[in-house]
C-alpha cells in the first residue's frame, strides 16, 4: 500500500499541530511524478522481516528524534 506526499504532509501537520495551514504548489513545475512503492515481500520472506510500527507513529518518533538532536 502506497501512500501520496501530500498524504505525507497531512500526517506532519496533524503531528505538529499545523492548524489552517496551505500548501502552496509551484503550477510552473511538472506535476507528473511517477509512482515508486517499496515492495517489502522479499524481506518479509528472506529476512522474516514484520512492520511494528504504522506510518503516524513512525513520522511522530522522527520528528521527536529529530528537535531533540
Amino acid at each position: 500500500k502506497g501512500i501520496t506526499i501530500k498524504k505525507l504532509i497531512d500526517i506532519i501537520f496533524k503531528i505538529e499541530n499545523y492548524k489552517n495551514t496551505k500548501i502552496i504548489y509551484d503550477k510552473s513545475k511538472p506535476i507528473m511524478i511517477p509512482n515508486r512503492i517499496i515492495n517489502i515481500k522479499k524481506s518479509k520472506e528472506k529476512l522474516k522481516f514484520k512492520v511494528k510500527t504504522n506510518i503516524y507513529t513512525g513520522l511522530k518518533k522522527t520528528i521527536n528524534w529529530y528537535k531533540n538532536l
